[in-house]
């Protein structure tokens, strides 16, 4: 399950603390090794092992730390779906049959919780004020004409039975239209499950429609982390107005796997019951994704004093949350396994400041009125 990031790297899955590396510890990347010589790798088969040997692999940290809160994991998740349960572990696999591909990160959008690697939009952003892009690109995009990627795709699309596609905003990016209409005329869509990330500013109703109906199955997950004003200031420069259009019309389509993906960091965490009211009222078939902000930390759900923690678990156990509710659970154990000091809360608080003075904006215009004046203090 490789997932390569926009400047080429690769890691093992998209939440794996470390990146794969050749035997002289030096990154592989997508733009100078082909799929099957990263996947082949001495790096590779020691992880491997490593899980057959009933070891916590280092670089797992964030999924064992959800374990722990008894909260899904990712590595959970995947083992439980229909290629996870249905994979020999036992043998030394050539080619890897699931990717999680970033080929750019172009991007409309510069939200809060992103970085510079998913968004061209971050990127123009730090080369203007601070003087460089924020992430370093050595070998180019991964979808660029003369990367190994691209120019060895015939070999490694062969392979694929799942594919999750990760911005950069997919429907921004023309070269993932090539690879699906490559897929389509080989045949090949027949047998792969696609997933992918879209932020909804874009509406593609015509090209998911041509999707779910080339590919074995199609789901798409649209990145919404609130509504109103803390939408349009957590994916800035995103309208809500256009994106709650866009999210009510996707709704008509059928037999595409639509889900709203719903990060959850201490800005949003308040309003989370009325988010899935929300959703419920307006697009009840979709199911919710309810996330974690691990990274950046200052958006972290650990990083608010717990005064305000007492809050958000109080308006919480008062919802009826369904079949989300362990959900919930695993979110409030983790909210609880850190309680940072005030001066740590304001130190970090100043990534705020940062960025509201490069865009005009105000974070404590959308932090709610409940518990404004137990936070005010740490933005002084």
């Amino acid at each position: 399950f490789p997932s390569h990031d926009s400047g080429g790297k690769v890691r093992p899955c998209c939440l794996y603390k470390d990146h794969i590396k050749q035997d002289n510890g030096e990154p592989f990347y997508v733009q100078t090794h082909t799929v099957k010589e990263i996947f082949s790798s001495l790096y590779m088969k020691n992880l491997r092992q490593q899980f057959r040997n009933g070891e916590k692999p280092v670089g797992c940290q964030t999924c064992i730390k959800d374990e722990e809160n008894n909260y899904t994991s990712k590595r959970l998740s995947y083992l439980d779906g229909n290629l996870g349960r249905n994979t020999d572990f036992e043998s030394e696999p050539e080619y890897p049959i699931e990717y999680q591909m970033i080929i750019s990160n172009a991007c409309n959008l510069k939200c809060r919780n992103c970085t510079p690697s998913h968004s061209s939009q971050w990127q123009a952003e730090h080369k203007v004020v601070w003087g460089w892009t924020g992430y370093k690109m050595d070998h180019g995009q991964p979808s660029d004409s003369k990367s190994v990627l691209w120019e060895d795709r015939k070999s490694w699309m062969s392979k694929v039975k799942r594919l999750e596609i990760v911005g950069g905003e997919p429907f921004y990016i023309k070269k993932w239209e090539t690879i699906w209409q490559e897929l389509i005329d080989s045949g090949l869509s027949k047998d792969i499950n696609m997933d992918m990330s879209s932020n909804a500013t874009i509406y593609a109703g015509d090209t998911i429609k041509k999707l779910s109906k080339n590919f074995k199955s199609l789901g798409v997950g649209l990145s919404i982390d609130g509504t109103g004003a803390m939408y349009n200031y957590l994916r800035h420069p995103g309208n809500w107005e256009e994106v709650k259009d866009n999210i009510i019309r996707y709704h008509d389509i059928q037999d595409v796997g639509f889900s709203i993906s719903h990060t959850i960091g201490w800005l949003n965490a308040y309003s989370l019951p009325d988010f899935h009211s929300w959703c419920k009222e307006h697009v009840p078939r979709f199911r919710i994704w309810n996330n974690i902000i691990h990274w950046p930390r200052h958006m972290s759900i650990v990083m608010i004093p717990k005064e305000v923690k007492d809050l958000i678990e109080e308006k919480w156990s008062s919802y009826d949350w369904g079949k989300y509710k362990n959900d919930i659970s695993g979110i409030l154990n983790f909210m609880r396994s850190e309680n940072p000091t005030d001066a740590e809360i304001k130190q970090a608080y100043k990534e705020f400041l940062r960025y509201d003075a490069v865009r005009n904006e105000n974070v404590l215009s959308v932090i709610p009125s409940d518990y404004y004046h137990k936070i005010q203090k740490y933005f002084e």
